[in-house]
């Protein structure tokens, strides 16, 4: 105020210089503030580059794992079928064990089966010939007639080479042991004349 009473140009160049001053006070302690802030921006765009690269790391991670996850539940969903492929093998097994525990004990009912249709195949033609002979001519005739026929017939058959079995019984060429059964229960003779 003073200048601006001498002056009026004074006071105007005072005020300048005075503003010159203050601005380089504050350019002064302005400055190191702006390389601060360079320094952080600097730091901060190193920061924002390595954020970024490790959102895309992070980005590939997250695909691996949900790879993985993908690959577990398949792992899974196929453990869980091979589980149940197993239990049915295993049913199967057990059912095919007993089956063939079933078959082995026929086994031995099929061989004694075999060895006698063996047996009734070398006498076929001998036996069926002596029921022929039996049924046409013995059925008039006592049990004790019939015995000596029989007897004369299968001396015969040796003569002439017609194998026959030694022991024939007419019930058992011409019928079936369970039919010889049913007729015991039903009260039927059992005897070789009936």
């Amino acid at each position: 105020d003073q200048v601006k009473k001498v002056s009026g140009a004074a006071m105007s160049l005072c005020m300048w210089v005075r503003a010159m001053d203050v601005y380089a006070r504050v350019a002064r302690s302005i400055e190191p503030k702006k390389e601060k802030l360079k320094g952080a921006e600097a730091l901060f765009a190193e920061a924002e580059a390595k954020l970024s690269a490790k959102k895309a790391e992070l980005k590939i991670v997250q695909g691996k794992v949900a790879a993985l996850q993908l690959q577990l539940t398949r792992a899974k969903s196929k453990a869980e079928k091979l589980e149940q492929d197993a239990e049915t093998c295993k049913v199967k097994l057990d059912r095919a064990e007993k089956l063939l525990g079933g078959l082995g004990n026929e086994a031995k009912s099929w061989d004694k089966k075999s060895i006698e249709l063996d047996r009734n195949l070398q006498f076929v033609v001998g036996n069926v010939t002596l029921a022929a002979g039996f049924i046409a001519y013995a059925g008039a005739f006592t049990a004790d007639f019939r015995l000596g026929l029989v007897k004369s017939w299968l001396a015969k058959c040796k003569e002439v080479d017609l194998s026959a079995d030694p022991h024939w019984k007419c019930a058992e060429v011409l019928c079936d042991p369970s039919e010889i059964r049913e007729w015991t229960i039903k009260s039927l003779p059992s005897d070789e004349l009936s």
